[in-house]
């Protein structure tokens, strides 16, 4: 197998990935709704849960353990931020809607 052949196997793996985001994506603006507060869309307690699991499958399918606990910190944090942001709108869009 070629670099370049690699490399095409490379970039089909990143294309499924962001596909996988943005199903991924979907389902947190969807969990959104349910929260009722900052603190449940933080959610820390099923951070911790997740992380262990990550780190289990990341032992599971012979990846780095680090490297997997370093990306879903990144991924995790920017879902929350999205999450956040949507839970902010419905809220706010809720309480305009009882007032009237």
């Amino acid at each position: 197998m070629s670099l370049q052949e690699v490399r095409g196997q490379i970039d089909a793996i990143d294309a499924r990935i962001v596909e996988l985001l943005g199903a991924r994506q979907q389902l947190v603006l969807r969990a959104a709704v349910f929260k009722r507060n900052e603190d449940e869309v933080r959610a820390p307690a099923r951070r911790a849960q997740m992380m262990v699991r990550l780190r289990e499958l990341a032992v599971e399918h012979a990846v780095e353990p680090l490297l997997v606990e370093q990306v879903y910190t990144t991924l995790i944090d920017g879902f929350i931020e999205i999450e956040q942001r949507r839970h902010t709108a419905h809220t706010e869009s809720g309480s305009a809607t009882d007032r009237h």
